[in-house]
């Protein structure tokens, strides 16, 4: 009977992990035009490896540093709001680059890069401009890369 019950309470144990593993934080720019490393501009901080970062206040967020990080990156959140960021220098690494999702969302990269598992530009309401420039580089991953999937987006 107790290896019955220490099975069941493995399952549910493994089954919690799961779930809040898939659950990403949501941090926020609340700033004005600012560095992607000043946490005072971010609700919740700046955003670690399993935060989703949202830009959507028309601020424009602007990477300098090596080795900044997120889960999942949305520029223009809701109907209404852009956000723009601006990699100039360092590196950007996340699972999940959407630029524009609902609202308008602007990503160039002239110099330092992108990495991300998967990139969408454009949402489902938002438009998405991503130009790649300069020294500047965007490597995606293992899965896709959308241009203009539900609504109008460029990569430039």
């Amino acid at each position: 009977m107790r290896d019955k019950k220490s099975f069941r309470m493995g399952w549910m144990a493994l089954a919690v992990l799961f779930l809040s593993a898939g659950l990403a934080q949501a941090t926020n720019w609340t700033g004005g035009n600012g560095d992607w490393d000043t946490d005072a501009n971010w609700d919740s901080g700046e955003p670690t490896s399993a935060d989703m970062a949202n830009i959507s206040n028309g601020s424009t967020v602007t990477v300098t540093q090596a080795s900044e990080v997120c889960n999942e990156l949305r520029l223009g959140m809701n109907l209404g709001e852009s956000g723009i960021v601006d990699v100039i220098g360092g590196d950007l690494t996340t699972a999940s680059a959407d630029v524009g999702w609902r609202g308008d969302g602007t990503l160039n990269i002239t110099g330092g890069s992108v990495i991300s598992t998967r990139g969408n530009i454009s949402g489902w309401d938002g438009v998405g401009v991503a130009t790649v420039s300069g020294s500047g580089s965007w490597t995606i991953g293992s899965l896709y890369l959308y241009v203009g999937h539900y609504n109008a987006g460029t990569l430039e």
